[in-house]
């Protein structure tokens, strides 16, 4: 017999793919020269580096996140949430459990 994979269970595992967590290491709009000729400039993409519970990851997403993540105050050092399919950014706090975490994992 086929196993049969619920939709729900399919679109959770789906998603859990898109999803990132960890501490925000490198925060670099990418821009181009906006395309009316004016002096603006658009943001084409926004590279995130996260030190992640897997290690590092380097992420280059969406300029609508790069909105979420300017409403969201998130700087360097911050300890962030992405969902990168729906844009959703939740800041966790600062990544003070994070830095005793490997300072000790550094004294061993």
């Amino acid at each position: 017999s086929l196993k049969s994979v619920s939709f729900k269970q399919w679109y959770q595992r789906r998603v859990r793919e898109e999803v990132y967590e960890g501490e925000v290491t490198e925060l670099t709009p990418c821009e181009t020269e906006s395309a009316m000729g004016g002096y603006g400039k658009t943001v084409n993409h926004v590279v995130i580096g996260l030190k992640t519970a897997k290690g590092n990851k380097q992420l280059k997403l969406d300029p609508t996140i790069y909105e979420s993540i300017q409403k969201e105050k998130v700087e360097v050092g911050d300890v962030i949430y992405i969902e990168a399919n729906t844009g959703a950014v939740k800041r966790q706090g600062r990544s003070d459990s994070f830095a005793t975490e490997f300072d000790l994992e550094a004294e061993e």
